[in-house]
């Protein structure tokens, strides 16, 4: 049996309660992910998917419920509350404006630094965060403020990777970046993924980007889990996502269009490669739809 990295137990949040602008962004959210996967998180504004990543390294506390990390519970010592920081990673949206170090190297080991390592293990952290996020030697000594937008993103997201967390969590990594940079970014996230064994939730908007990257997928709508399993079961269900006024990815439509006329091909494909080869295959047969 797969063991659980997180889980939570009647989770619920509720902004300025008792106030007349009480709002609950929580609602009793049970889940458990299996270490070493990788989630995509998935709502619109105002979904609570926001609210509930800060949960999981405990910057916010829940109003009701608990939260385990590791089959330990995060707030029955508040006082512990650090370690679970630097073992649940969270790299807000927009990261690069969260960038304040003289050089990128120093803003690479701030995290590390914090974590009482020693000089040796900083200065490995850094170097080896700096590598899996594309960043070379020359990078380190310049100012962060000196790099384009993209670099900036890549250096925020070093200074997460270099302390090591078993969960990296990354909320809308790629936006307003151009395809290049959110294709480096997205590569590099999914080979962190596959040489580390870390837990990864990727907060996005994008469909397609979940469909290529995730094992599972979480969906959050009004405050509630609406739907959570592995990525290619919950991409079937394509009624249910229309009805939240979700897309499921552009390729899954069409093949499910195509099964709608009677035409043999798989259930749920998420991918141009999967399309390619089930395209081929049909053709093989004739194309022909079921009479």
């Amino acid at each position: 049996m797969a063991e659980n990295i997180i889980k939570t137990e009647g989770l619920r949040y509720v902004y300025s309660e008792g106030t007349p602008y009480e709002h609950v962004a929580l609602d009793n959210v049970n889940i458990e992910i299996e270490k070493g996967s990788f989630v995509g998180l998935i709502g619109h504004t105002g979904s609570g998917k926001s609210t509930l990543i800060q949960h999981l390294n405990g910057l916010l506390k829940p109003t009701a419920g608990k939260i385990f990390i590791g089959g330990e519970d995060l707030w029955a010592n508040p006082k512990d509350i650090r370690k679970f920081r630097f073992k649940v990673g969270l790299v807000f949206q927009y990261p690069e404006h969260q960038l304040f170090e003289e050089t990128v190297y120093k803003d690479i080991a701030f995290g590390p630094k914090n974590m009482g390592l020693s000089e040796n293990d900083i200065n490995r952290s850094v170097r080896e965060a700096a590598k899996l996020t594309g960043l070379t030697e020359e990078y380190l000594e310049k100012s962060p403020f000196e790099l384009s937008g993209g670099e900036k993103r890549r250096v925020a997201i070093a200074g997460v990777l270099a302390m090591k967390p078993e969960v990296l969590i990354l909320d809308e990594p790629t936006a307003v970046l151009d395809p290049k940079g959110r294709e480096f970014i997205l590569s590099e996230i999914k080979n962190y993924h596959e040489t580390t064994g870390a837990t990864v939730i990727l907060v996005s908007h994008s469909m397609e980007d979940v469909a290529r990257f995730a094992s599972h997928v979480l969906i959050m709508n009004h405050s509630k889990v609406a739907m959570f399993g592995e990525t290619r079961e919950v991409f079937k269900r394509v009624d249910e996502l229309c009805e939240i006024g979700l897309e499921v990815p552009q390729i899954s439509r069409v093949f499910a269009k195509l099964r709608e006329k009677g035409y043999e091909v798989p259930e749920s494909v998420l991918t141009v490669d999967e399309a390619k080869e089930a395209m081929l295959k049909l053709l093989k047969k004739g194309g022909e739809a079921d009479a």
